[in-house]
């Protein structure tokens, strides 16, 4: 026998108990056995193929449903605590009673849940304006606009198409009938054979084998009684309980899949529990706080402070600011060039080697920009109560939108929105359905809204997400004339004795060096006279930088040497005597002879290749 003939019988089984309790005014209990009943009758109904068997269940259904509906509305209007049963059942018409008002009111009732989502406005987008997609668009047609001025295609009758040679062959267009109000004469052709043979060439199902082996393998294990258990909660409950106790024994990694298989089980119980105080009692929630909440936690995410980091501390990169200034700058200080067709770059994607610059253009931007600035990671957006994600990613884009025009970055967005697969977690997977829908605007307004993001592994990105960044930027490498600029800006004002000839010489020695890499070498530069400092066993007066007496190492033959340690001065109460010697070429040698560039060639090779296929280099 089938596995979903014994829905059946439970459904009867619910919908008798709850007739029962119906007819003594047990109105409550009656509500919740319907609603029973009616969650067998949905799972028969959904496997059940035999049309006669539908339809005998279906009138009961119907039935049903109307009734739970009804008690539905009862028991949520009935605040009152002191009525006798007699006067509450007055309240409750039996079936029957009055049923064609209430369908009416229900019937209004949805119409206006629904009134939201009808366009008054048409959106003004045309056939032409949607570049490519021929397929697709003649689809559409067919589907919409055929059936609306030609009618009769779609039924049967007058003028149908010929071959130029047949008698009675006239040379028109299907135009010419719509302009000369002949549209409804026109009938399509006969379908034949070879129509289908035509679209089975090209059609392909849409369930493979492996989809079929996952439900044949679950089935097989688990059966009927998988999907009738009813202890979700109680398992969710055990994993709950082990994961505070591993969570409290420091033992992060065991505690975290204790935590996530909870969840799991709490999806599940939660996919089926009708009953609303259940529910209330699992699901956290403040429903009067809940959005101030969220937004007080996003809110520090949000850059009050500019970074100061202008265009020129970003050496090279030109293509990527120039890319920056057009889709953040232009729009906010010349916003008449937007208009029209003409929009603004609503999403960039910086990808390239780490340590070349792509959080640092986005500092630049954010101290540039007259925008709200988010700075946003994967922490901010995951949390761990159920649902909240969704809702921070939500609340994100709507304080955007509020404080626009604004900026969202996303730091490592691979994080967020990494290749969807089999093995992601259901929460992951709502995230990264959330982040989609808005950045891709779907039901909102985000004109004035840029998102930027960032990332070391572009092929690790789902490519529904890859796909809503217009621009997609590989920051490379820096070039030579970069890394020569890059080393005087890092050695900013520090006293030195460097050349544009000793920076040009720099740049050509760190071929394959990143942004990053330069700054570490400066770095280790920067403390090679502390370094020697300390090892120093002779120093010399000298005129300090404000002009007063000061103390440098020296070798012990220099004019006016004399010996002592630098723990002397400090001793001495003279430390702030005491200044390190200028930066020096030599100290830049000694540093690059063990340098080494963090970035392989076998590394860029995989950037270039995506370039190559969706990329854009600048």
């Amino acid at each position: 026998m089938a596995v979903y003939i014994g829905f059946k019988d439970k459904a009867i089984e619910f919908a008798k108990q709850a007739v029962a309790e119906d007819q003594a005014n047990n109105y409550e209990k009656a509500l919740l056995l319907y609603q029973s009943s009616l969650e067998y009758f949905r799972t028969y109904l959904k496997y059940e193929k035999n049309e006669k068997c539908r339809e005998a269940v279906i009138s009961k259904f119907k039935e049903y449903l109307d009734r739970a509906e009804y008690l539905k509305g009862v028991n949520g209007n009935d605040t009152g605590g002191n009525d006798s049963g007699t006067a509450a059942a007055t309240k409750v018409r039996k079936p029957g009673q009055n049923k064609e008002e209430d369908d009416n009111k229900e019937k209004e009732k949805l119409k206006a849940g629904l009134t939201g989502a009808i366009l008054t406005e048409k959106p003004n987008v045309r056939w032409d304006d949607v570049a490519g997609l021929e397929g697709a668009k003649e689809a559409l047609k067919e589907a919409v606009i055929l059936p609306v001025k030609f009618p009769q295609f779609f039924t049967g009758e007058a003028w149908e198409p010929c071959s130029p040679g047949d008698a009675g062959a006239q040379e028109h267009s299907l135009s010419y009938f719509s302009d000369n109000g002949l549209a409804d004469k026109v009938i399509p052709p006969c379908i034949t054979m070879r129509d289908f043979e035509k679209v089975l060439l090209r059609a392909r199902p849409t369930v493979g084998k492996s989809d079929l082996e996952v439900f044949e393998r679950f089935t097989a294990e688990f059966g009927e009684e998988a999907i009738r258990d009813g202890g979700f909660k109680e398992k969710a409950i055990e994993f709950g309980n082990q994961a505070v106790a591993e969570d409290k024994a420091n033992n992060s990694e065991k505690a975290l899949l204790l935590y996530q298989s909870s969840l799991e089980y709490y999806r599940t119980y939660l996919k089926y529990e009708k009953n609303e105080e259940c529910r209330e009692a699992v699901i956290w929630k403040d429903d009067n706080k809940e959005e101030e909440k969220l937004s007080a936690w996003l809110m520090g995410a949000t850059l009050t402070e500019k970074p100061n980091v202008r265009w020129d501390d970003v050496a090279g990169l030109e293509g990527a600011k120039e890319a920056l200034k057009e889709a953040v700058i232009l729009p906010v200080k010349f916003p008449q060039f937007f208009t029209g067709k003409r929009k603004p770059w609503s999403g960039i994607l910086l990808y390239g080697p780490p340590g070349t610059g792509k959080s640092y253009l986005a500092k630049a931007v954010a101290t540039e920009a007259d925008s709200t600035f988010f700075s946003i990671s994967s922490q901010d957006l995951v949390s761990k109560w159920l649902g909240e994600s969704e809702k921070l990613v939500s609340q994100l884009f709507a304080l955007a939108r509020e404080n626009a025009p604004s900026i969202i970055f996303i730091d490592e967005v691979d994080s967020l929105c990494s290749v969807r697969g089999d093995n992601e977690s259901e929460a992951a997977r709502r995230i990264k359905t959330q982040l989609m829908i808005e950045i891709q605007g779907v039901g909102s307004n985000n004109n004035r809204v840029l998102v930027l993001g960032a990332t070391n592994l572009p092929y690790s990105l789902d490519q529904a997400i890859r796909r809503r960044f217009d621009k997609r930027i590989y920051i490379p490498l820096p070039k030579e004339t970069a890394r020569g600029q890059m080393f005087r800006i890092h050695l900013g004002d520090t006293p030195n004795t460097l050349t544009d000839e000793d920076y040009c010489e720099l740049g050509r020695r760190t071929e394959g060096f990143s942004g990053s890499d330069v700054s570490v070498a400066v770095t280790q530069v920067l403390m090679q006279p502390i370094r020697l400092l300390r090892e120093a066993t002779h120093f010399k007066r000298v005129r300090g930088p404000d002009g007063g007496l000061a103390w440098e190492p020296c070798r012990p033959g220099d004019a006016g040497a004399q010996e002592h340690s630098l723990s002397y001065f400090s001793d001495n109460g003279l430390a702030d005597k005491v200044i390190p010697p200028c930066i020096t070429m030599r100290d830049f040698e000694k540093v690059l002879l063990r340098a080494r560039p963090t970035v392989g060639k076998s590394d860029l090779e995989v950037f270039e290749r995506f370039t190559a296929e969706f990329g854009e280099e600048t």
